[in-house]
């Protein structure tokens, strides 16, 4: 499973602390930019999985993308997009 998305939850807002707790713990996922030790952790945006099924996932990178920008040059969110790359191994 890999699962991204704009949250809207901050782990530095009290309230929404836990709120994404709960849907990693609850999920059984991990999040990319945590796993991978990333400068800025606690994104809104989040890419997160979990292995399973006899896939397993490994997270190899994860950026900040600057140029998710439409063709005049402006940006095309209210915030920075991320990305995420994996490594993944199928045994089944």
């Amino acid at each position: 499973v890999i699962f991204m998305g704009d949250t809207n939850l901050s782990d530095f807002d009290a309230p929404d602390l836990p709120l994404i707790t709960r849907l990693i713990e609850g999920g059984g996922l991990t999040e990319t930019c945590v796993a991978l030790g990333c400068a800025e952790p606690g994104r809104i945006d989040r890419i997160l999985w979990r292995d399973g099924g006899g896939l397993t996932l490994t997270p190899t990178s994860w950026a900040v993308e600057p140029a998710f920008w439409d063709e005049d040059g402006v940006p095309m969110s209210d915030h920075d997009a991320i990305s995420a790359g994996f490594e993944w191994v199928f045994e089944g």
